[in-house]
């Protein structure tokens, strides 16, 4: 299986989430152009290859469902995994999880 490899990148800046952004590395760092503005506070997230239970992308710092426990996706040691605490370790039986939403946008979402 192909994975398709893209990202997102959450602006710290404009506090927003800019998917498929134009990255460029410049200077030691990732920027974007985006909307005629050179955007260099940013932090970008992976397209694990996967998708939820029904259908939407699942990105490195994406906060899914997994039963009753909301867990962060991330990216460590080499593969895509949850963290969190029934639910920890590598991230594969995505039948059952649903995103609902990030880390960035949603913090509430972690208790």
């Amino acid at each position: 299986m192909n994975r398709e490899i893209k990202f997102r990148a959450w602006s710290n800046l404009e506090k927003k989430m800019i998917q498929n952004p134009p990255l460029r590395y410049s200077y030691g760092k990732w920027i974007i152009e985006y909307a005629d503005t050179i955007m260099t506070d940013i932090i970008l997230s992976q397209f694990t290859g996967l998708l939820d239970k029904n259908g939407k992308e699942i990105y490195d710092g994406d906060i899914v469902k997994v039963g009753e426990e909301n867990i962060i996706v991330t990216f460590e040691d080499g593969c895509f995994s949850l963290i969190g605490t029934e639910h920890s370790g590598i991230l594969f039986d995505y039948d059952y999880i649903v995103k609902i939403g990030n880390i960035y946008e949603n913090p509430e979402l972690i208790k």
